[in-house]
């Protein structure tokens, strides 16, 4: 509830230039781990604002995947 709450407030925000929470989807490939209660969230911005502070207590780890598109 907290993130859906907040997401129209990110995207409004200066440098936003895509927020999207994701969660897992069963690819049948045998590495990969799923997990019901993550959720990945896909941000691209301009500059970082951490937003941390307000859902710290909801955070159990923080994991930074550096992508490129294919």
């Amino acid at each position: 509830a907290i993130l859906k709450a907040n997401m129209h407030v990110v995207r409004k925000e200066k440098g936003c230039i895509e927020y999207v929470p994701a969660i897992d989807v069963d690819s049948k490939l045998p590495p990969q781990v799923l997990d019901k209660n993550c959720v990945t969230l896909l941000e691209r911005w301009e500059h970082l604002i951490c937003w941390t502070e307000k859902v710290k207590d909801l955070i159990e780890s923080v994991t930074l995947k550096v992508l490129q598109e294919v």
